[in-house]
């Protein structure tokens, strides 16, 4: 009822239940986006996001990237955030607007959906708006292996093939990190890889955890090393 007395928040309610299909309410594109269209014209920014999106995949109406990113552009304009994301794919692929890869690292850099990382990731990987950067690439792409998950528009089995061929053009220290965040995840076989590549490029850090004074106290010459064992543990350390 508030909806057909033109209440704007519930008018936006229905229509997304319209677009999505909720409860009693079968999923309906057309009457989604007839009602997006109203929402759209009282000021709602969100509206002009889902109408955007519709017209980016072609849902009720036929796909058309220029009107997408015409709302999305409209969105980010209007203060809100809910499009950068969208407008960095747009520039990125050039979907609706010329492919310009220093505007799609813009709009990635202050979105806020997490998917953006895989493309930051890429970005910095073939250097595409950003400078080459194999190790920010890593680090990206690692994030997004173990925790923010890969955007469909690309297979985990492309990002893997990237993010191996990174880690390894990728300094001792990142490689070092990588395979921290290896073992703080327990995955030991994939940590004892990276420690060995770092180590392989140099990679000189070593942390011993210990109970008994003495480790530290030959390491930093406290105490003078005399048993055959402690001589030797001092020469390992200085190896």
């Amino acid at each position: 009822i508030a909806a057909e007395n033109g209440e704007p928040s519930a008018q936006f309610a229905v229509a997304l239940y319209y677009l999505y299909g909720e409860g009693e309410i079968k999923q309906n594109y057309e009457e989604a986006i007839k009602r997006l269209e109203v929402c759209d014209a009282q000021g709602n920014l969100s509206a002009k996001k889902y109408l955007g999106d519709c017209y980016y995949h072609g849902l009720g109406v036929d796909q058309d990237y220029s009107a997408a990113f015409k709302l999305y552009l409209g969105v980010h304009e209007g203060g809100h955030h809910e499009s950068r994301y969208q407008l960095g794919k747009c520039y990125y692929h050039g979907y609706g607007v010329k492919q310009d890869y220093a505007e799609a690292v813009k709009f990635f850099n202050i979105a806020v959906d997490p998917r953006k990382f895989t493309y930051l990731g890429l970005c910095h990987y073939y250097g595409y708006g950003i400078e080459q950067d194999y190790n920010e690439a890593t680090r990206y792409l690692n994030q997004v292996l173990q925790k923010w998950g890969i955007p469909e528009e690309f297979t985990s089995d492309t990002i893997q093939e990237i993010f191996i061929n990174s880690a390894e053009k990728s300094d001792a220290n990142t490689q070092y990190e990588l395979a921290e965040d290896y073992y703080n995840s327990k995955n030991y076989v994939s940590a004892a890889r990276w420690y060995k590549k770092a180590a392989e490029k140099g990679f000189r850090k070593l942390v011993i955890y210990h109970d008994y004074e003495g480790i530290a106290a030959w390491f930093q010459r406290r105490w003078k090393a005399n048993s055959w064992c402690a001589v030797e543990y001092v020469r390992f350390t200085e190896a």
